[in-house]
């Protein structure tokens, strides 16, 4: 420990612009430089670890994406009630209109259904009812005050994906409930996160609904791009990413996550956010 310790005493640390040239090229530096955070970095640095540059940032970036993307993406289409929750702005209820789309591609004859719920019968949700006249969808509206042996009971609805408005305690008290009493091969609960969100949303938005294990579904992508600090935010709460979707049409607009396809965001998006925070440092 006493030589560790002189060891460490005589270490000058500096910021990763002041290394050598040599240094500086390497892969986890250049990781850091795009912004990829020290804890992902370092979690996967087997997958980097003695091949070059080039091949080391494929593998890192190959190695992260299966790491974020759903396990069992074929279990995702199969259950009978979606709950959708996520923060306000998010684009929680386009997303709740296009996998009700989705699903009625999915499962043509089946019947399904968009539903609201809300804390009170008095609040309504327009936009939700005007996406269902769209889709030519059945429309209801829920109150969290329905007991959970009820819930499956008061519609003929063969698939419901449901709009979660309740605050964040109402959603994690009666989503509970409802999938203890449904159960886990019946329900699944997605929660929208709007690319572009930070890394600090993304950790506050994943602590708050941690209670029911939500997957993960990245919005409006064609408005603003994830980058790898949320990327990163994202693999350190051990999210699974299931969907992902932008805001330019409701039909045909949404799209499943494999590795593979996240994989391939990761890497379309490394070089711009290199070039970004390249330009930031030399202050161009």
């Amino acid at each position: 420990m006493e030589h560790i310790e002189d060891r460490l005493a005589a270490m000058t640390l500096t910021p990763y612009e002041g290394l050598n040239p040599e240094l500086g090229d390497s892969t986890p530096m250049q990781l850091r430089r795009s912004g990829f955070s020290d804890t992902i970095i370092t979690n996967l640095h087997a997958s980097f670890a003695g091949l070059g540059y080039e091949a080391g940032v494929s593998s890192f970036l190959s190695h992260l994406g299966q790491q974020l993307a759903i396990t069992q993406s074929d279990s995702l289409m199969q259950k009978r009630i979606y709950f959708i929750v996520g923060p306000s702005g998010s684009g929680r209820t386009t997303l709740a209109a296009k996998l009700a789309a989705n699903l009625k591609d999915e499962h043509s004859g089946r019947v399904v259904a968009l539903a609201h719920l809300a804390s009170s019968s008095a609040e309504t949700d327009n936009k939700l009812k005007s996406y269902a006249r769209l889709l030519n969808l059945p429309f209801c509206h829920l109150t969290h005050d329905v007991p959970a042996n009820q819930f499956d009971k008061m519609t003929d609805f063969d698939i419901m994906v449901v709009d979660v408005t309740l605050s964040v305690d109402q959603s994690n008290h009666y989503l509970g409930q409802l999938t203890e009493h449904l159960g886990t091969s019946e329900v699944q609960t997605i929660m929208s996160l709007q690319g572009g969100s930070s890394a600090s949303l993304i950790r506050q938005s994943l602590t708050a609904y941690k209670q029911v294990n939500p997957l993960i579904a990245l919005t409006k992508l064609d408005e603003c791009e994830t980058t790898p600090a949320e990327f990163s935010a994202l693999a350190e709460q051990d999210a699974s990413i299931a969907l992902l979707s932008g805001t330019r049409s409701v039909v045909g607009a949404l799209a499943f996550a494999s590795g593979n396809i996240i994989s391939q965001y990761l890497t379309e998006n490394f070089s711009s956010a290199l070039r970004l925070n390249s330009e930031h440092e030399t202050g161009v």
